[in-house]
């Protein structure tokens, strides 16, 4: 009887037949474990409780605490810079809001390579109560800063039309003028 493979393999091929179960297991059993340390681990096992499956879920706790912990120092973190920069835009803005100084005006169109002769700007009327002053004291604004920014015309554009029809309106666009005007000359 063939006891290595090759013997084994040399007689299948020159037979052309079926192998036997005894060549069968010849065959295999190289790749197979031994019996007795089968025998062996098995008692082991037994005898010795698994410690994996709470290794694992401790493992997993301490992966997913470490993860919520990031998140909120990052998510605190975020919200800090957050709150500082909004803060330090607002105290700019109050710092460097125009109160149509024509100083600061001029000062913000400086940087500018061309200034328009003609401004159009389109404007809606909200539906609030004091929508119209409102209106009225934006398109004061506007006057004021193309005063003051040497832009000659303005024209204002407005659907509903009640904007042109308001009287207040003209009054309020004069005075913000003249009073530009006057800083202007002053200065």
């Amino acid at each position: 009887m063939p006891t290595s493979k090759r013997d084994i393999r040399a007689q299948i091929r020159a037979k052309g037949d079926n192998l036997s179960p005894a060549d069968r297991e010849a065959l295999l059993k190289p790749y197979l474990p031994d019996p007795a340390d089968l025998s062996t681990s098995r008692t082991r096992r037994r005898k010795l409780p698994r410690k994996t499956p709470i290794r694992t879920f401790i493992k997993s706790q301490i992966h997913h605490l470490a993860y919520a912990f990031t998140h909120i120092i990052f998510g605190i973190v975020v919200r800090l810079i957050q709150s500082y920069h909004a803060v330090v835009d607002r105290i700019l803005a109050i710092v460097y809001h125009h109160h149509r100084t024509p100083e600061l005006i001029r000062k913000d169109v400086r940087g500018l390579k061309r200034i328009p002769e003609h401004l159009s700007v389109v404007l809606t009327l909200r539906t609030e109560d004091d929508s119209l002053a409102v209106l009225m004291d934006e398109v004061a604004e506007l006057a004021a800063w193309c005063t003051c920014s040497g832009i000659g015309q303005l024209s204002v554009y407005e659907k509903t039309g009640n904007f042109s029809l308001s009287l207040c309106l003209h009054c309020s666009i004069l005075c913000t003028l003249l009073f530009c005007s006057m800083l202007t000359m002053l200065l």
